[in-house]
């Protein structure tokens, strides 16, 4: 249905919005139509606005954004950029820009909100550092606790029941439910350790982060039946325990989204160096995901935590998707330690 504002209404909602607003020009960026507050948050008139497009006002460290290769763009396509703008004085604002494909006019373009989020930033970071650093330290006490009291009495009873069948006579259905416990004792053993591993594996400050990644593809492939296509091109021995540790979370909280949520059947992952910056690109073919719907499921919260690590290393994260189009999330890490 094609998307035209009429001449009162929405022509209204979107010219007196409090946020704002754009139509962008998908192959150019050019804008094609935009409010008062865009006018107003950037310094520029409504005329030169028009005259402009988007990757304008982007800090230039911070205007590449790809679409994802194997997503066409069409109406419904939904994506998100955190990054840095810059105003017609010269200021910086940290903002969240979403954007969904919508027909205009009879062609397709982006509408696109600009929320300026820099009022936040500054406590926002200091409370996500709180919340991390207290998540962490809770994780790493409760893998302890698992790996000094689960694992030993599980193990011990295990090495016990071992020794006790030489001295017994076990035939028939006794020996079956004998072999059973033992298997069952294994298993136990097994995946306690797993989770001790995925609370806080003690590899994150100890050794590299590329060995890190590379687990954690291995961890998935043994437990998913989706195919891999695995790129590394990234070798960054130096890099600080807080970029490590919040690198590996996003990793693993996208791997554990596709796997819970995707119903994918490929996934192709590229960590690459470009520049001084390290950039993770996660893209899947599955059934992708509306916005509008994120709140209602556990998707939307695993998205969130990857905003938050994202924040706490200053790096910059784009989320593209579109319904049974696939997802790509593309993150951007400076490599400054922290």
């Amino acid at each position: 249905m094609d998307y035209q504002i009429p001449k009162y209404g929405k022509e209204v909602l979107f010219n007196e919005n409090p946020l704002p607003l754009m139509l962008i020009e998908l192959n150019t960026n050019k804008i094609l139509k935009t409010n008062s507050a865009a006018s107003a948050k950037f310094g520029y008139s409504r005329d030169e606005l028009l005259e402009m497009d988007l990757s304008d006002f982007r800090l230039s460290e911070d205007k590449e954004i790809v679409s994802p290769p194997q997503v066409s763009v069409q109406s419904g396509h939904y994506f998100e950029t955190i990054s840095r703008c810059v105003t017609k004085k010269k200021n910086t604002i940290n903002t969240s820009i979403q954007s969904k494909i919508i027909l205009y006019k009879g062609k397709e373009v982006a509408f696109t909100v600009i929320n300026d989020v820099s009022p936040y930033k500054s406590i926002e970071t200091r409370i996500i550092n709180a919340q991390s650093e207290a998540i962490d330290m809770e994780r790493e006490a409760i893998s302890q606790e698992i790996h000094d009291g689960l694992v030993q009495v599980l193990a011990t009873s295990q090495i016990y029941l071992k020794k006790l069948h030489p001295s017994i006579a076990l035939e028939g259905e006794l020996m079956d439910q004998y072999n059973k416990a033992l298997s069952l004792l294994g298993r136990g053993i097994n995946e306690a350790r797993t989770i001790t591993h995925n609370l806080m594996p003690k590899s994150v400050v100890d050794l590299s982060l590329n060995f890190l990644i590379e687990e954690l593809i291995n961890d998935f492939s043994e437990t998913s039946d989706i195919t891999i296509n695995f790129q590394m091109d990234f070798d960054q021995p130096d890099l600080s325990d807080k970029i490590k540790i919040n690198v590996y979370r996003i990793m693993q909280e996208a791997l554990n989204n596709i796997r819970k949520h995707s119903k994918a059947s490929q996934l192709d992952i590229f960590v690459t160096a470009k520049g001084k910056k390290m950039v993770l690109d996660i893209v899947d073919n599955g059934v992708g995901f509306d916005h509008t719907s994120l709140q209602s499921n556990n998707r939307g919260i695993g998205l969130k935590n990857l905003k938050r690590r994202t924040a706490l290393i200053g790096g910059i994260l784009n989320i593209f998707s579109q319904k049974e189009k696939g997802t790509r999330i593309k993150l951007r890490v400076p490599l400054k330690g922290d």
